[in-house]
C-alpha cells in the first residue's frame, strides 16, 4: 500500500490521475480504484479482477445497475437520481455500460497507457465519465461487474451541488468533443 498524501481539495479527477499516474510507473498489469469510506466493498476485487483478465475485458466497472448490484441504505430519493443520471450520461456519451459515475473500477493498465492524461482535464467528478469515454473511443472493452453499494461507514460526501453541476458540464462536453 503506497499513500499519497494530499494537502487540499484539488478534485476527486486530480487524485485520480495522480494516482493512475503513479500506478503507471510501476510493473503493474492491472490497477483497482475503489473509495476508502466502506461504500464498496473490497471483497468484490477478486471479481473485478477476474473480468480484466478475461481477454473481452479492459476495464471492470462495478455496477449498481445490473443483475445482482444495488444500493444499501441509501434513500429512494438519491438512487432515483443516480439512476437518471446515470441513464442520461450513458446515452449522451454513447457507452455501453448502465453505471458510469461509479468509482469501483479494474483498469488494464495496458490501455490505460494509451491515454495522454495531459488530455483529462476534469479536475472533479466528471474525470469518471472522461476517463471511460477516452477509453472507450480508443477501443477499449467495457464490462460491468455487479455491486453493493453501501452507505458509507466513515467521513461525509464532499460531492457539492457544484461538483454535479460540473459533472454534467463535463459530459455534455465530452459529448461535443471527439478523439
Amino acid at each position: 500500500i503506497h499513500l499519497m498524501l494530499r494537502s487540499a481539495k484539488t478534485g476527486l479527477g486530480t487524485a485520480l490521475r495522480a494516482g493512475f499516474l503513479w500506478c503507471l510507473e510501476r510493473d503493474y498489469q492491472f490497477l483497482l480504484n475503489l473509495d476508502a469510506d466502506g461504500s464498496h466493498d473490497p471483497a468484490t476485487a477478486p471479481a473485478m479482477l477476474a473480468s480484466c483478465q478475461q481477454a473481452t475485458t479492459d476495464v471492470a466497472v462495478g455496477s449498481r445497475y445490473v443483475q445482482g448490484g444495488g444500493f444499501a441504505g441509501l434513500g429512494w430519493h438519491r438512487r432515483w437520481i443516480s439512476r437518471c443520471l446515470n441513464v442520461y450520461a450513458t446515452r449522451v456519451l454513447g457507452l455501453p455500460i448502465s453505471d458510469c459515475s461509479g468509482s469501483f473500477r479494474c483498469y488494464r493498465t495496458d490501455v490505460l497507457k494509451r491515454l495522454d492524461f495531459d488530455q483529462l482535464t476534469c479536475p472533479g467528478y466528471g474525470f469518471l465519465e472522461e476517463i471511460l469515454v477516452a477509453l472507450h473511443r480508443r477501443g477499449a472493452r467495457l464490462a460491468e461487474v455487479p455491486i453493493q453499494f453501501e452507505t458509507r461507514l466513515s467521513g461525509q460526501s464532499k460531492l457539492s451541488l457544484g461538483d454535479a453541476l460540473g459533472a454534467l458540464k463535463v459530459i455534455h462536453g465530452l459529448a461535443w468533443r471527439r478523439g
